[in-house]
């Protein structure tokens, strides 16, 4: 089973942790409303990273009820939207990510995914190489990086990749996509390592365990990697990706008996 571009899609970028517009601009009330946001903001932080998105949105809720204009939390609205292929809401709600911020990058990067997903963008390439030439002018490497993904230029990707890592060695989206983009182009084992790397820093990082096992399908370990994918059904029952790697690999080893 190879790897394809919607395993790519669905790493979307999480919202960088950062004061929202709102609280820089004035500050919240008081203390109690500070310590409150911060706990919030963690859970929601948990809630994404273990793909709860219907939880995440009403984590989401709970901190624009204290906070109206937080940009994180409707930037999260959007991507548990998207992730829940509400095309439309998550639309919307990146609309009001970039009424707040019109210079949030990774916004305009996955409203571009949502109106590629729900068919309403054709030009994609026209549309990925506009923002590409905006995270080039504002250095953004992060958004540049999903950007070449999504042109398929995947060695300028790990180029950007390693840029990241080099101030961040931890960077889960540095990672992850080095890890995509060198498994594109066929450097298994290099492409492995990288997704173990990530799986040290969150071991419960499904697009990282998907990684492993396509890698190790690749390398033709198939017991490893159904490994794998069966630790991404504990993690995640509904994951479609995982579900049909452990279906694929069942009936290859089945062949073989």
């Amino acid at each position: 089973m190879m790897t394809d571009r919607k395993l790519a899609k669905r790493h979307l970028p999480r919202q960088v942790k950062a004061r929202s517009t709102h609280q820089a601009k004035r500050g919240l009330s008081d203390g109690g409303e500070v310590s409150k946001l911060q706990v919030l903001m963690d859970k929601l932080d948990t809630q994404l990273l273990s793909e709860k998105y219907q939880k995440g949105i009403a984590t989401c809720n709970k901190i624009l009820s204290i906070d109206p204009t937080n940009v994180r939390a409707y930037f999260n609205l959007g991507l548990c939207n998207q992730r829940l292929k509400r095309y439309k809401e998550a639309i919307a709600y990146y609309d009001n990510t970039l009424q707040i911020d019109p210079s949030h990058l990774i916004a305009i990067m996955n409203r571009t995914i949502s109106l590629e997903e729900s068919g309403e963008l054709t030009e994609t390439v026209e549309a990925y190489e506009e923002i590409l030439k905006l995270a080039m002018v504002n250095n953004n490497k992060p958004v540049a990086m999903i950007a070449l993904c999504n042109l398929y230029r995947y060695v300028e990707c790990i180029i950007i990749c390693n840029e990241i890592l080099a101030e961040n060695p931890y960077d889960p989206d540095g990672l992850f996509y080095k890890a995509y983009a060198l498994l594109k182009i066929y450097k298994i084992p290099d492409a492995l390592d990288t997704a173990i790397e990530l799986l040290k820093i969150q071991p419960s990082n499904i697009y990282a365990l998907n990684l492993i096992g396509e890698a190790h399908i690749f390398m033709n370990n198939y017991e490893i990697a159904l490994k794998a994918y069966r630790t991404i059904l504990k993690i995640n029952p509904g994951d479609q990706h995982a579900l049909k790697g452990v279906v694929s690999i069942e009936r290859k080893l089945q062949s073989f008996n």
